[in-house]
């Protein structure tokens, strides 16, 4: 799990999103996504869909034990 203690490498930072690489994902994501398509309150809204139109994509970082975790559906292989 993660930890309070700033000194530990499990520390979970301050709050959400203080860490400098955390937020210039944040901001990428901002520049990138139009404001029609973002959540004023995500994990209550998760499973509203935001119609067919609308393309996405879903980040999740953890930089942790020196491992990259990858989604259950990955497939090591190139894009068609």
């Amino acid at each position: 799990g993660a930890s309070s203690n700033p000194c530990s490498d499990e520390y979970h930072g301050s709050g959400p999103n203080s860490e400098p690489e955390t937020q210039a994902i944040v901001n990428y994501a901002n520049r990138v996504f139009p404001e029609s398509q973002r959540r004023s309150d995500p994990e209550k809204q998760m499973n509203d869909a935001l119609g067919d139109e609308i393309m996405g994509m879903y980040m999740d970082i953890h930089s942790t034990g020196e491992f990259i975790y990858y989604p259950w559906g990955h497939a090591d292989k190139n894009s068609p």
